[in-house]
């Protein structure tokens, strides 16, 4: 018949359980809990000619499709199993949307990510990729999955040497335990640089290999090159914490100096006083 719902006119000449082919829509239909429905859809609701339907926020309504935007999980425990892929930018614990460059959003203001769990990622897991993170709970590390190779980052990557025994400690150089102990250091490659503070608590040689001699602090060895101090426009009144052995060059007066007995001297006159200008001197 053309349209159960309409040639079957008088409530009782319906009956719950009918069903009748809709020759005008090509559908199977029946009669349930007192509306004609498509069987061929397994019961599902035909909304495409439902002008009353509201679309929600993020969700569309095109003929009988619904399409879902964006998914908010709000009830406790829900759970799935399966793989889950989401071709999009996630938020989870808000509703908030994510920022443009954010692919996973974690927000909670009392709670953390936690990664897996596994004994010994670099053995069990299968198919490592750069990048990935896990707790390693044989030896309580959270490692990750960098150039290749599992590395802790508690230690910012360092590498645990605590049980390799094929390490072999080179000339001025200790291993005890996880530490290294370099006794001298060489620096070998021209252009090296460094910024911030060095202490050495040690003695040093600049310019050679040689070990310095027992009494010598700091020993400056070359045969074409020689010391350059600061050079600073009046060190007595720039430095503003002189030292007793201090040596500068003042650029204002061209003159090298040394802070002794806590006064700026001239080196050059070796701590001569300057008479040639004191017309009170008397010669006899």
């Amino acid at each position: 018949m053309t349209d159960p719902s309409t040639s079957i006119v008088t409530e009782c000449g319906r009956a719950n359980g009918m069903i009748a082919y809709d020759s005008t829509d090509n559908e199977l239909q029946a009669y349930v809990a007192g509306t004609w429905v498509m069987l061929a859809e397994g019961g599902m609701i035909d909304i495409s000619d439902d002008t009353n339907l509201t679309a929600g926020t993020g969700i569309s309504l095109i003929g009988d499709t619904v399409a879902v935007q964006d998914i908010y999980v709000l009830t406790a425990g829900d759970t799935m199993t399966g793989n889950l892929n989401v071709d999009a930018q996630m938020v989870i614990g808000s509703q908030s949307a994510p920022e443009v460059s954010i692919i996973l959003d974690l927000s909670a203001s009392d709670q953390a990510l936690r990664v897996t769990r596994l004994a010994d990622p670099a053995a069990n897991v299968a198919q490592p990729r750069n990048g990935m993170i896990a707790y390693d709970s044989t030896d309580d590390q959270l490692q990750a999955y960098i150039a290749g190779t599992w590395i802790e980052l508690e230690s910012a990557g360092m590498v645990d040497i605590s049980d390799d025994t094929n390490l072999t400690a080179g000339t001025g150089i200790t291993i005890t335990g996880d530490t290294i102990a370099v006794q001298d250091i060489y620096v070998l490659t021209a252009g090296d640089t460094m910024t911030g503070n060095l202490n050495v608590d040690a003695q040093m040689v600049i310019g050679s290999q040689s070990a310095p001699e027992v009494s010598i602090i700091l020993d400056l060895s070359a045969s074409d090159q020689a010391l350059r101090v600061t050079r600073l426009a009046d060190p007595a009144a720039n430095i503003a914490q002189p030292r007793n052995g201090m040596i500068a060059y003042d650029s204002t007066d061209d003159q090298l100096q040394a802070y002794i007995a806590g006064t700026w001297i001239e080196l050059e006159s070796a701590g001569m006083v300057d008479i040639s200008d004191d017309t009170n001197i008397t010669v006899r």
